[in-house]
């Protein structure tokens, strides 16, 4: 029985370390890909645009954020529809989504 928990206990851990590992590669590398994304739109180079957020998007999933890669999502379907001007807000947003989680974790520690 004991050894069952400590084989539990040893996955649990490895979870958490996949995920805190995920998430700081996220943390690490979403804001150039953002502002690689911002630079791409400003030139309207959807197709530029594009591989920055499927890299974005990749590493939002890797990371478990949901809501973050369907936000991206939205950002490109407006880009394609040649909607630039909501595609830069959409940008903004995420933006300031990115920001609001990262303040929320620097002030817990």
């Amino acid at each position: 029985m004991i050894e069952s928990t400590e084989n539990n206990d040893s996955v649990t851990n490895d979870c958490n370390l996949n995920l805190f590992a995920t998430l700081s590669i996220f943390v690490a590398k979403a804001p150039g890909l953002m502002d690689c994304m911002n630079d791409s739109l400003a030139a309207q180079n959807i197709t530029e645009l594009e591989e920055y957020a499927a890299k974005l998007i990749t590493l939002s999933n890797n990371a478990d954020l949901e809501g973050f890669s369907e936000r991206i999502k939205y950002l490109i379907i407006a880009a394609r529809e040649k909607r630039l001007q909501e595609a830069v807000q959409q940008l903004e947003s995420l933006k300031e989504c990115f920001h609001k989680m990262t303040r929320m974790v620097s002030e817990a520690v």
